[in-house]
């Protein structure tokens, strides 16, 4: 786990930018190519890579809708894998995010301005990361920062794969 977080802390951009980001499913799985030593099974959309992490050991330990988001107890190395969902957009639905997303649980160290001080500081954050590191928003919840880009809000579903 550590060595896949590793490569995702140093290779993944510091935020969001749709013109950067789009490649989380090949981010990800790149990340654990790095962790394992060997090239594992690629799949265009992230929505679909389930089966990737099962052949890697790793378990469905979480799946939302079925379960209560207030049930998952977030583990460093989960890897989150986000179905896309339908939105209304100039009154017509549509599927936002069609690909899906995937991220994975890490810890990294960044610096910032102590509000109190006005020096920077080293913090330790804690969150996901996919092609991006992403936002809390300023949440404190474990789920908040999971979703990519536009879906942030629509609450599409999603299970979590743990190395077991």
């Amino acid at each position: 786990i550590e060595r896949a977080q590793e490569y995702l802390i140093r290779k993944s951009y510091p935020s969001y930018n749709k013109n950067t980001c789009g490649r989380c499913a090949s981010k990800v799985a790149d990340a654990w190519d790095f962790a394992f030593g060997k090239k594992v099974k690629r799949f265009t959309h992230a929505k679909d890579c389930g089966a990737t992490y099962e052949d890697l050991g790793f378990k469905k330990v979480f799946s939302y809708p079925e379960q209560s988001k207030e049930d998952y107890k977030p583990e460093l190395g989960d890897v989150a894998i986000i179905q896309p969902v339908k939105i209304l957009k100039e009154g017509k639905e549509i599927i936002s995010h069609p690909s899906g997303h995937v991220c994975v649980r890490c810890t990294w160290k960044d610096v910032a301005e102590d509000k109190k001080t006005k020096k920077i500081i080293e913090i330790t954050r804690l969150g996901w990361i996919s092609d991006f590191k992403q936002s809390t928003g300023g949440s404190k919840l474990p789920l908040a920062d999971m979703y990519g880009g536009p879906i942030r809000d629509k609450n599409p579903a999603f299970a979590i794969y743990r190395l077991v």
